[in-house]
């Protein structure tokens, strides 16, 4: 995808989550903070969680302790998800075929196992 100046970046409005308070588990095994939580409820992506989830198991965390998972509109109501090890090395690509989500792009991290907005790392 091309990008512009027009693309809404959720991550660029999220800047205020800095650090958690709170930690929230999703299915019994994704941890995820407060500008996560934030993101499920306010923008309905709780789907969103449970893509990553289906791709965070115990063999998928050895390969890369850090990752990098971004959901970006491709066109129209078609997104795709992925994840890289913070260096570019896509460890996985998947094609949402349509969502209602709000924004074009939003960027979560995953270390220790948790997933985070990037500015409450």
């Amino acid at each position: 995808m091309e990008q512009s100046k027009s693309l809404r970046n959720l991550n660029d409005e999220l800047g205020h989550f800095y650090g958690t308070e709170s930690y929230y588990r999703h299915a019994s095994r994704l941890v995820y903070t407060d500008g996560v939580q934030h993101v499920a409820e306010t923008f309905g992506a709780y789907w969103l969680l449970d893509e990553i989830l289906f791709f965070i198991t115990p063999k998928f965390k050895e390969q890369e302790e850090f990752q990098v998972w971004k959901l970006e509109r491709e066109i129209d109501s078609k997104f795709k998800i992925t994840c890289d090890d913070g260096n570019g090395n896509i460890l996985m690509s998947k094609t949402i075929s349509f969502s209602d989500f709000d924004a074009d792009i939003v960027t979560f991290f995953f270390e220790n196992d948790t997933l985070c907005l990037p500015s409450e790392r």
